[in-house]
């Protein structure tokens, strides 16, 4: 079996039915059997995925989510705070285009992410699936949650930098966090 090897589990559901309620459930399941850390970014059925350690959601996603507008500071975090429990997460990565990131965990503690590169952004596509790359990886090799979700920021900045749907390398990561 694969599952006991892993050391991380990222679920993108894209609404293609590729993640079918048996494969959802066995992921799930094992993730938690082995202790795995699982992060899934749906914009489609996110609460057919209620378990996973972490979500992912952009502002948008989230409103939709909760039901209610989020127009300010107040509503983001009372939204946050409503979805994690609905959840049963043990965090929410909220990416907020150039307001940057914020992670919400469920012990309470809310980190604030400022967009890691305010140069020209050329295309979004991909900075998802970066994003919870990134942050999984991150938290695999034993980071703290805030400290994978500032990695996952930083890498995210590299990847809408660049055109189409895009990749960022160890060394483009390494570079940025040098300077």
């Amino acid at each position: 079996m694969v599952m006991p090897q892993m050391q991380g589990v990222v679920m993108s559901d894209y609404g293609s039915g590729t993640i079918t309620p048996k494969i959802r459930d066995l992921i799930l399941s094992l993730s938690k059997e082995y202790d795995i850390p699982s992060i899934i970014d749906s914009r489609y059925a996110i609460f057919n995925f209620v378990g996973t350690d972490y979500v992912k959601q952009n502002d948008a996603e989230l409103a939709s989510a909760v039901g209610y507008k989020i127009d300010n500071e107040d509503s983001l975090y009372k939204a946050a705070q409503e979805f994690l429990v609905k959840m049963q997460a043990k965090g929410i990565l909220v990416t907020r285009g150039e307001k940057g990131m914020t992670l919400f965990e469920a012990n309470g503690d809310v980190h604030n992410i400022p967009v890691s590169d305010k140069s020209e952004v050329f295309d979004v596509s991909g900075a998802g699936d970066t994003c919870v790359a990134t942050f999984i990886t991150a938290l695999a090799t034993g980071a703290m949650p805030s400290q994978a979700a500032e990695l996952s920021n930083f890498a995210s900045g590299i990847a809408v930098r660049k055109m189409g749907t895009a990749t960022v390398s160890d060394e483009e990561l390494i570079a940025v966090l040098k300077k």
